[in-house]
């Protein structure tokens, strides 16, 4: 659960609820109100420009294609001067919307800032070590201290291109898999809305994250994990 895009949204539904509600009230002949909230809603839907910002698509309303609709349908049964305002209320509200996007975008940036793993590791009590890969050992687990190790993790560059050589540059078609062990049972930062796969280096010091959209990569000289001894 995202909680920024929660709060953001909701305050924004009742702001338009409150000017809604206002309108109402300064009206002498009173609509009926599922219809105002059918106008609102309607009024919503527009022509809109996308855009790419923080990668993520937002949306900018252009043509009032809901206000249009409306016009066509009730100027017909005189009832356009009723309704008027709440669908202008809701092409406007695109504009709200776009508002409380944009800034809960950056706010979220500030709140749970992409350059630092504990965004996306915030808890390894209940994790576990899986292998995904034939070269991965099968008796590997965090060490005691993992969750204070990763504190000394520092954001690097993503090589995708001398990775993807390692990976399938092999001779006799051997593959070295470079991020062979998966993280099952951490958890993100409460409420980020990040579901994150963790990946680990095969030596246990760097941590390759993929959210829906991004790659980070965290590197550091201490290993987060060990070998468990197999000696009776």
């Amino acid at each position: 659960m995202n909680i920024v895009t929660v709060i953001l949204m909701t305050s924004a539904w009742l702001i338009i609820g409150a000017l809604a509600f206002k309108i109402y009230r300064q009206q002498l002949e009173k609509p009926i109100w599922w219809k105002v909230i059918i106008a609102i809603l309607v009024g919503l839907f527009s022509f809109s420009f996308t855009f790419s910002l923080l990668k993520q698509a937002v949306q900018i309303a252009i043509l009032p294609l809901g206000l249009w609709l409306l016009y066509g349908i009730l100027r017909w049964r005189n009832s356009w001067e009723k309704y008027r305002k709440y669908a202008w209320l809701g092409f406007f509200a695109n504009y709200l919307f776009f508002t409380f996007t944009v800034g809960g975008l950056f706010i979220h940036q500030a709140i749970y800032p992409k350059g630092n793993i504990h965004t996306y590791i915030s808890d390894l009590s209940e994790a576990k070590i899986i292998p995904t890969h034939p070269s991965a050992k099968g008796n590997i687990q965090f060490e005691l201290d993992a969750f204070q190790r990763i504190e000394s993790f520092k954001e690097h560059h993503f090589f995708s291109d001398e990775w993807y050589r390692e990976v399938y540059g092999g001779e006799d078609g051997v593959h070295n898999e470079r991020f062979p062990y998966l993280v099952i049972g951490s958890n993100a930062k409460w409420g980020s809305g990040f579901t994150p796969l963790i990946y680990i280096e095969r030596d246990g010091k760097g941590i390759l994250i993929t959210t829906r959209s991004d790659q980070m990569y965290f590197k550091s000289e201490q290993s987060i994990i060990g070998e468990v001894s197999t000696d009776e």
